[in-house]
């Protein structure tokens, strides 16, 4: 285009011609030229003449626009036109534009029907193109808000200020009832009509965008995978990572106990490196874990004997009862694995040292702290002098070594393999003894325990061998025998009532027990009964006890001088008796 007072060259977008000052103005020519190289319609307004109308007209052209920073809506473009005066809003997602003017101020009106390559169509290409190749080719989602802009059409209003009046338009139809208001000739709006907006053209342009994104994409991926092969496959470039210099710290002059309940910040100071939920020596073999609160609870010390550290003064080399010494005065006993390792406890707060050995050589050491179902899992260590007959519960003890104890312990060694089992004896006495014992814990009651069903068959027998020498030594034999003669023969062969029901029972010589109702021998149950004796302190006087079984339930067995009977247990059978 060019000037046409001082013929010099101008542009397109120019409203002043720089070389003259003058305003630029077409002619017919030019007018076509620029018309046809834009592929678009535009209009000169100044000798259009505009009918006074003082009704305002509104009009909204709508267009997509960001609402938000991955939202985008059709946001209304409102033109408000009275007689001449024009009034536009165009919201943007940066801010809002208003535009007041007049119909005269209008010089020239573009409204290009066909897609035009600009300058921001490069600079999408090229900012989507670097956001496919950091995220290899997870933008791409982002492509279909960018089309929906790009397919987003303008009318252009240039001014006589120089101010061009960008509108934004989806519809062309809305868009031609706004020019004919603006005064646009009408034969170009009927041009306009019957020439139909290319939807493959806009389509052809973006596909030409989007598959430039893909191609970088694809390059993105490519280049990301053949490096990351590249890394794997070079040894050099792995040895080079792992052969990274690592600050030594001795250790031989810590104590590991001083660090419990230490942060995770306090231990790298001294060395340690952070490993997934563990801290690891600068050497590797001292490992240190943390709870949730980031505190050390956990210490396992291996390794070289010379450098590493020590734990409540045990280190790795000791022999194994060293370190059992040098532990007593903090720790149980707990578990001991002959020369494999033992294992000591803090019974204030669960806290235990584990020593594993090797020909009793300390060659572990470990520190952690046991829940009360881990300790379930260990036997605690006790004295052998707290014990009559330690053994006696994993062993059949010989006649010889119950014979070896004095009179007056015998009864405390039988009665010790139920106190093992937590029994709560009715004698003061035994109950006194053994609540001094420190591997005694009271569980049940003597009437509530079940001897058949808990003690195992070394503690069975033991319990009889026991009992045996025990009525020897002590000469009272004839009176056990005596007590269960006594109780046979208040029973046998008789019949009892059992009070407030209508059950009878039998009691036969031959240790047969029959059970019948009042109104006949339909429902009649046969089972067996047995006299048992147990020699207690019962009333302040050691003597011998009567218990019955029926049917493998245990009662204590009474007789009264009315011939009334007792059985006290948990058995059906329980309750008074009296002769029928």
């Amino acid at each position: 285009m060019y000037c046409v007072n001082c013929g010099k060259k101008l542009e397109d977008d120019w409203k002043k011609c720089p070389y003259c000052g003058e305003e630029i103005k077409l002619d017919d020519v030019q007018q076509e030229e620029i018309s046809k190289d834009n592929n678009a319609t535009m209009f000169s307004g100044e000798n259009v003449k505009y009918e006074s109308d003082s009704e305002e007209k509104v009009f909204h052209l709508f267009a997509a626009r960001r609402t938000g920073k991955l939202t985008f809506k059709e946001i209304p473009t409102e033109i408000k036109v009275s007689g001449s005066n024009v009034k536009v809003k165009v919201l943007s997602w940066r801010k809002e534009y208003n535009y007041e003017f007049t119909k005269e101020d209008i010089i020239q009106i573009k409204f290009g029907i066909e897609p035009e390559w600009t300058v921001s169509d490069f600079v999408r290409i090229i900012i989507m193109g670097l956001l496919l190749f950091i995220t290899y080719g997870l933008s791409i989602v982002g492509t279909a808000f960018f089309v929906q802009i790009a397919c987003t059409q303008h009318i252009r209003l240039y001014l006589k200020d120089g101010t061009c009046v960008k509108i934004p338009i989806c519809q062309k139809a809305d868009a031609l009832d706004l020019l004919r208001e603006m005064g646009y000739p009408e034969d170009d709006i009927l041009a306009i009509e019957k020439k139909k907006i290319s939807n493959k053209a806009w389509t052809i342009r973006e596909w030409i965008i989007t598959i430039i994104w893909l191609l970088v994409a694809a390059f993105a991926i490519c280049f990301g995978i053949e490096r990351f092969s590249e890394r794997n496959n070079s040894v050099e470039y792995i040895e080079e990572d792992i052969q990274e210099p690592v600050k030594e710290y001795d250790l031989s002059e810590i104590d590991m106990e001083t660090v419990i309940g230490k942060s995770i910040k306090e231990m790298e100071k001294m060395g340690f490196i952070t490993d997934d939920s563990e801290l690891q020596a600068s050497n590797g073999e001292i490992t240190v874990g943390y709870d949730d609160d980031g505190k050390v609870d956990l210490v396992i010390i291996e390794g070289d004997n010379n450098n590493a550290p020590a734990f409540h003064g045990v280190r790795l080399g000791d022999t194994k009862e060293d370190a059992m010494k040098i532990l007593e005065d903090a720790y149980t006993a707990l578990e001991d694995d002959g020369g494999v390792g033992f294992v000591r406890l803090n019974k204030d707060t669960n806290e235990a040292v584990i020593c594993s050995c090797e020909e009793n050589i300390v060659n572990q050491i470990s520190y952690m702290v046991f829940s009360d179902d881990e300790l379930e899992n260990f036997k605690e260590v006790v004295d052998p002098s707290e014990y009559i007959f330690p053994d006696s519960d994993s062993k059949y003890l010989s006649e010889d070594e119950v014979r070896q104890v004095t009179v007056d312990k015998l009864k405390i060694g039988r009665n010790e393999i139920y106190a093992r089992h937590g029994v709560v004896f009715e004698s003061e006495e035994l109950q006194t003894y053994f609540k001094e014992r420190s591997w005694y814990k009271e569980k049940i009651s003597f009437n509530d325990f079940n001897a058949d069903a808990e003690l195992n068959d070394f503690e069975k027998k033991n319990v009889e061998l026991i009992k045996k020498v025990e009525g020897e030594i002590n000469g009272t034999s004839n009176e056990e025998q005596a007590v269960l003669n006594e109780a046979y023969n208040s029973v046998a062969d008789k019949t009892f009532h059992m009070v407030d029901t209508q059950i009878f029972v039998e009691f036969h010589s031959g240790n047969e027990f029959v059970v019948m109702d009042y109104y006949g021998m339909d429902e009649n149950l046969y089972t067996t009964y047995s006299f048992s004796t147990e020699y207690v302190l019962h009333q302040d006087v050691w003597q011998y006890l009567t218990n019955v079984t029926i049917d493998g339930v245990t009662y204590y067995f009474r007789t009264f001088t009315d011939g009334k009977i007792s059985l006290e247990g948990d058995g059906e059978f329980s309750g008074w008796y009296e002769p029928y």
